[in-house]
């Protein structure tokens, strides 16, 4: 008797086991896959695709790969097709040691391929390497490619030109120096020994404090930057008593 109810209890075991994992694949079948879990009783049996079920991608994209054919016997695991979004593709540059302190990321860039020799594709660097790589000395830069209509394929040989930009010389003054003065943009200039005068000026790019006059000013003039807004105040304060 203590045998037969082990065996019973072992047998009830089995069976809730057995309805918890009939539970999960029918929800894999309706919340995974939109497959009923009950058949249609207007189901046709002698449809040879009745017994299909549908794998749906997890993205829309191009198919780069089948892993499988019909009839592959295949596990949860198994890869059965690569697809992937080329809509935007990475081009792999290898740059020189000496360049990497000139790189920056968002830095416009052109490739090349020789499918289509008369036309550039124009991106940015998306990402630097981190590491250089041994034998050849060079870093890995990854540029991102807007691939409109499809004419760049993954694996392509491709040459990239990256803009670095260029120097030259400027003439620069502290950012606090400039200040409005009637509507234009103005700095003091020292002409003796206590007397200053309101010169206009263009200014240009501005670079970690510092700004770039293009025009109005020349090499040795002596620019006051510190204490510029107080000698505006008695710029005006003078303007306003020569009007009186």
């Amino acid at each position: 008797m203590e045998h037969a109810e082990t065996e019973l209890r072992n047998a009830e075991t089995a069976v809730r086991n057995a309805e918890v994992e009939v539970d999960r694949t029918k929800r894999h079948l309706t919340e995974f896959l939109g497959i009923p879990a009950e058949e249609d009783d207007t189901h046709d049996h002698d449809d040879p695709d009745h017994d299909l079920i549908p794998v749906a991608a997890p993205a829309a994209g191009v198919v780069l790969t089948r892993s499988v054919t019909p009839g592959t016997v295949v596990s949860a695991a198994s890869d059965l097709f690569t697809i992937a979004d080329l809509s935007t593709l990475w081009a792999i540059a290898d740059v020189n040691q000496e360049h990497l302190s000139k790189l920056r990321a968002g830095m416009p860039a052109r490739v090349s391929v020789q499918a289509y020799p008369n036309r550039a594709f124009s991106g940015r660097i998306g990402k630097l390497g981190e590491a250089l790589d041994p034998a050849t000395r060079t870093v890995q830069v990854r540029i991102d490619l807007p691939n409109r209509g499809g004419l760049l394929k993954p694996e392509m040989y491709a040459t990239a030109e990256i803009e670095l930009g260029g120097s030259d010389l400027g003439l620069f003054i502290p950012a606090e120096a400039p200040q409005e003065l009637r509507g234009q943009t103005v700095v003091f200039v020292r002409t003796g020994l206590e007397e200053f005068e309101a010169r206009p000026v263009e200014l240009g790019a501005s670079v970690e404090g510092s700004v770039q006059v293009v025009r109005g000013l020349k090499p040795g003039d002596q620019v006051i930057s510190f204490g510029s807004f107080i000698l505006k105040s008695e710029f005006l304060k003078a303007s306003l008593a020569e009007e009186d």
